[in-house]
C-alpha cells in the first residue's frame, strides 16, 4: 500500500463533497414529493449546510498541505475541522432563526450526507484495485 498523495487526497475530499450534493439533491427531492416545498427547501438546506462547511474544510486543510511537515499538516487539518464546525453552527442558527422552514428535513437532510463520509471509508477509491 502507497502513501496518499496531496493530489489524490483532494481529488478524494472533492468526490465526497461531489456525492454529499447528490445525496442533498436526493433528499431535498424526496422531502419534496413525499411532504411538500417547504420541506423539501430545509432539506435542500441542511444537505447545503453540510456541503459548504465541508468545502470550506477542504480549502482551508489542503492551502496548508503543501510540504511534508506532519506537525504543520495536521496543525492545518485541525484547524480546517475547528472552522467547518463553527461555520456549521453558524449556518444552523442562521437557517433556523431566519427561515421559516420547517427543522426536521434539515437535521435529516444533515445527518444523510454525513453517512457519505462513512460510505468513502468503505468504498475503494478510483484508483484502489482490489484482487
Amino acid at each position: 500500500m502507497h502513501p496518499l498523495s496531496q493530489q489524490n487526497a483532494r481529488r478524494a475530499a472533492y468526490r465526497i463533497l461531489g456525492l454529499q450534493i447528490v445525496v442533498t439533491g436526493a433528499a431535498g427531492a424526496l422531502f419534496f414529493l413525499f411532504a411538500g416545498s417547504p420541506a423539501g427547501l430545509s432539506a435542500a438546506v441542511g444537505g447545503a449546510i453540510s456541503v459548504i462547511g465541508g468545502y470550506i474544510q477542504v480549502r482551508i486543510a489542503f492551502a496548508r498541505f503543501l510540504d511534508n511537515n506532519p506537525r504543520r499538516t495536521a496543525a492545518a487539518f485541525y484547524l480546517a475541522e475547528g472552522v467547518k464546525i463553527v461555520v456549521i453552527m453558524a449556518l444552523f442558527v442562521l437557517a433556523l432563526s431566519r427561515a421559516s422552514l420547517p427543522p426536521l428535513p434539515m437535521i435529516v437532510a444533515f445527518g444523510a450526507t454525513l453517512f457519505v463520509f462513512l460510505a468513502a471509508l468503505i468504498m475503494p477509491s478510483p484508483g484502489e484495485r482490489q484482487g
